[in-house]
């Protein structure tokens, strides 16, 4: 499974590997109108999307639904990238580096 999306809106895309009509795409909603910079998965259920004003998204079913996130910024987040132990790290503007330690 990809997920899509587009900085300029608040959907997100999924695309499925394989079904009897080919490949299908659904709109997700994501609950911000902030740009959406990065997203990542730890696992095949649980992901992340960072974006504007310290935005922080977490889903833990696939990307079907996303949950805003308790954030101690509101910098622009530019990246994120997650460890072998599931734990995220975030970049953003002016240097800000974050370490997710929430369960």
């Amino acid at each position: 499974m990809r997920l899509i999306f587009n900085n300029k809106c608040r959907y997100l895309a999924e695309a499925s590997e394989r079904n009897p009509s080919g490949k299908t795409w659904q709109r997700r909603e994501s609950n911000t109108d902030n740009a959406l910079h990065a997203i990542w998965f730890a696992s095949e259920t649980e992901g992340w999307i960072v974006g504007w004003k310290g935005t922080t998204l977490r889903s833990t079913d696939s990307g079907k639904t996303w949950q805003q996130q308790q954030n101690p910024t509101n910098k622009t987040l530019n990246s994120l990238w997650i460890t072998r132990g599931r734990i995220p790290w975030v970049v953003g503007e002016s240097g800000l580096m974050l370490k997710y330690e929430g369960n």
